[in-house]
């Protein structure tokens, strides 16, 4: 009885799993209807590099022979791009520009294909174009100071905004030619040397909103004027520096010098000082300006609390030319004058302050003769000094002049 209960069961479970192999090759069959599926090789290593209105996408396909061909999808896979290829047996690079791609954010799919109809799962990547609404953020690098002289044009910049990468800068030259530099955000100050006066130097920025981006975008062209300051102008005091000729004071008593007087620092302890013995009065002390002007004025900062010891008596000779300049007489001598006239010097102004030193401490000479011309070397001859010692105290020399 009991093997019978057993050959039953047997044989209930044998009709069972046959008919279950019956079930899965009737599902197999459903789902594999006209042959089998090939899934083939898909690519990998996809990246999006972004750009103006379109996109670069990039991948590798590894021993692919029998793909023919990728197809990218995009915009809700309404629109694609078909790239024929012909792989190796190796690793392949493969690139698809995107082309007039809207101003966004895009899902972009990528499957490859052969010529059976088979093809890869798709591999999805994300990536963002810019265009017009991009461009309008941007903003150019404004000059924080200008300075123009004969030929010459240097400009302090500001810093440069984010993620601008370089700048153009275009000028006209003397032989009236364009001059175009790319040039490094981080640089703040630029110089340009042959510039014509009267043209327009024009600037603009380079963007790339993203380090990997195809394309940059550039900023509307910003214009600068190059163009001399109109009336009178103080010369800055970064272009002065001395000039001593023969028979010069140069003031090095007590810690003082001569260039003290160009540094643009009004202060006790920075000075010029005379007092060696021979040092006059009267004496001379010359100084070049770096480049010709019509000099209107000078303007002479005594040693603080030492009023006393500013010059009393002076005179201003300028000249344009230093070549030969030299003066052979002592500046005592009676014809030091007439030697000076000889070799090209003018004198533009004369200084005299009375019996009384100056409270405010300044030496303000403005009597210039305008009818002189340009100058680039000024020499100043002190007579005496107020408390009539051989002890000259100036702190700082200021010049004014014009084109």
């Amino acid at each position: 009885m009991n093997k019978i209960i057993l050959y039953k069961l047997l044989l209930i479970a044998v009709v069972g799993a046959f008919m279950s192999c019956s079930d899965m090759d009737e599902i197999h069959q459903e789902y594999t209807e006209g042959g089998e599926i090939l899934y083939l090789t898909k690519i990998d290593s996809v990246e999006f590099f972004s750009g103006n209105n379109r996109g670069k996408l990039t991948g590798i396909l590894d021993n692919a022979i029998r793909v023919k061909e990728a197809v990218a999808y995009w915009n809700q896979m309404k629109d694609s791009l078909l790239m024929p290829l012909t792989p190796t047996s190796g690793i392949d690079r493969i690139e698809f520009n995107l082309e007039n791609l809207p101003e966004g954010t895009h899902e972009i799919q990528i499957k490859t294909k052969d010529d059976k109809g088979n093809q890869s799962i798709g591999v999805t990547v994300f990536g963002v174009t810019y265009g017009d609404k991009y461009q309008a953020t941007l903003k150019n690098r404004d000059a924080q100071k200008v300075e123009v002289k004969p030929g010459f044009i240097g400009i302090d910049w500001q810093i440069a905004p984010e993620n601008s990468v370089a700048f153009e800068i275009c000028y006209i030259n003397s032989d009236n030619e364009q001059i175009c530099n790319r040039l490094n955000v981080d640089v703040l100050h630029t110089e340009a040397t042959d510039v014509k006066m009267g043209t327009t130097l024009k600037h603009r920025l380079l963007y790339m909103p993203q380090p990997t981006s195809i394309d940059t975008f550039y900023t509307e062209w910003q214009e600068i004027k190059v163009k001399l300051p109109e009336g009178e102008f103080k010369i800055s005091s970064a272009d002065i520096t001395e000039e001593p000729l023969k028979n010069d004071n140069l003031g090095r008593s007590w810690g003082g010098h001569i260039d003290h007087l160009f540094d643009g620092i009004i202060d006790a302890g920075n000075h010029y000082h005379t007092g060696q013995w021979n040092d006059g009065p009267p004496l001379t002390f010359t100084y070049d300006l770096g480049a010709s002007y019509k000099v209107t004025r000078i303007k002479i900062h005594g040693r603080p609390n030492w009023a006393v010891r500013l010059p009393q008596n002076l005179e201003v000779w300028t000249t344009d030319n230093i070549e030969g300049a030299d003066i052979d007489a002592q500046v005592t001598d009676e014809g030091w004058e007439a030697e000076s006239i000889a070799k090209g010097w003018k004198k533009v102004a004369e200084f005299h302050g009375g019996e009384q030193a100056p409270s405010d401490n300044i030496v303000d000479i403005v009597n210039f003769n305008m009818d002189t011309g340009y100058s680039r070397y000024i020499r100043v001859r002190v007579y005496n000094i107020w408390d009539n010692t051989i002890f000259l105290n100036m702190s700082e020399i200021e010049t004014w002049g014009m084109y």
